[in-house]
């Protein structure tokens, strides 16, 4: 009697006269007494045609119960027992999809796999299963519509969020430079001021040096007059030592007062007031000095904030400018932006789809992208 052979694992069963027996002992699969054939299309060596017949309704019985990794190993089974089955590559792709209904990210190998079934299928077939396919292509189009619009959409909301933040650092850059500006009339005015009070209060002071110095040779010239007159009368050289003491007592306190005015230290009233007077002509030319130190600080912020407003005037410019053709873009809508999806997913496997207008969605959206790049 022949060996029976598991229709799962070719194995044979290991069986006596009488004996029977309703599943392999390696792999519980069913016995069958079939013989094997050769498949002229593939070039191979087939699979017992009852093997491939029982993974294919085990496959789909997993389906079914939607059991799909059991039904992937299934039909990964019968791809290998006979790679000239088109039912174990649509099983492949309908395990891959949960049944046409999920994304896989795989679309180049679910081609792969649709390409053999165009190949080993008869046409009435394989014009069946391409309308569901060409159906499954349909839903993975609207998925990818969502994706477009959401990944497109975000991008003209983090472009409008930078915009507002542009306008934000413009306006602020603005107020500061007006203000600026004003300080800088300040400060001018400021400086202007103490120049100005400094050069009168020196030249004033510097006048009262100069009456000082009259009044001391007056008194010196009445008193050497009273002493030459005092050979004609004595009283004549009292009256100039009394001239030449009260010209110089009235000097000196005038000469004291003044000192401390300007804060001058004890001492000679004289050296104090000159002393005084040379600071304040030091201070006269270092206020300049400052006028200047400040006027260039302001001057070189102000034109650092004209480079930073001009700066984001350009990138203000630039980023509308790739706004633009985003919300031309999903101003298409859904629907438009589907039907390219779907004629790309279909001409991908082979099937032409004539959708109206598509390419102005497509040139739309290669706008989007030339943009970013």
């Amino acid at each position: 009697m022949p060996a029976l052979k598991c229709a799962i694992c070719g194995g044979n069963f290991e069986n006596s006269p009488g004996e029977a027996h309703d599943a392999c002992g390696a792999c519980r699969g069913a016995a069958s007494l079939g013989p094997t054939k050769t498949d002229a299309r593939a070039g191979l060596r087939a699979a017992p045609a009852d093997a491939v017949e029982s993974l294919v309704a085990n496959g789909k019985a997993s389906l079914k119960l939607h059991n799909y990794d059991a039904a992937q190993k299934n039909f990964s089974r019968a791809v290998e027992e006979d790679p000239t089955d088109y039912r174990g590559w649509w099983g492949l792709i309908l395990c891959a999809t949960e049944a046409l209904a999920k994304e896989t990210g795989q679309w180049a190998t679910l081609n792969t796999w649709f390409g053999h079934i165009r190949r080993l299928a008869d046409a009435k077939t394989i014009a069946m299963l391409e309308k569901e396919y060409v159906e499954y292509a349909k839903k993975i189009a609207d998925a990818d519509a969502l994706k477009d619009i959401e990944t497109i959409g975000n991008i003209v909301r983090n472009a409008k969020a930078n915009v507002r933040q542009y306008r934000e650092r413009q306006t602020i850059a603005l107020n500061e430079k007006a203000e600026l500006e004003k300080n800088f009339e300040t400060v001018s005015v400021e400086h202007d001021d103490r120049i100005k009070r400094a050069a009168e209060n020196h030249a004033r002071h510097e006048k009262r040096l100069k009456l000082s110095g009259l009044l001391n040779k007056i008194a010196v010239l009445l008193l050497i007059s009273g002493l030459f007159l005092g050979l004609v009368h004595g009283l004549f050289i009292a009256a100039g030592f009394a001239f030449f003491l009260t010209i110089a007592v009235v000097d000196s306190m005038s000469l004291s007062k003044t000192a401390r005015e300007l804060g001058g230290a004890s001492g000679s009233a004289s050296r104090a007031v000159k002393s005084a007077v040379s600071g304040l002509k030091a201070i006269s030319e270092k206020t300049k000095g400052d006028k200047a130190v400040d006027e260039k600080r302001i001057r070189e912020r102000i034109a650092a904030l004209d480079r930073e407003m001009k700066f984001l005037n350009g990138e203000i410019a630039a980023t509308e400018k790739r706004i633009l053709p985003c919300e031309k873009y999903l101003a298409l809508g859904k629907g438009r932006i589907a039907s390219m999806f779907f004629v790309w997913r279909c001409s991908s496997f082979g099937v032409k789809i004539e959708v109206e207008d598509v390419k102005t969605v497509v040139r739309l959206r290669k706008e989007v992208w030339d943009e970013r790049r």
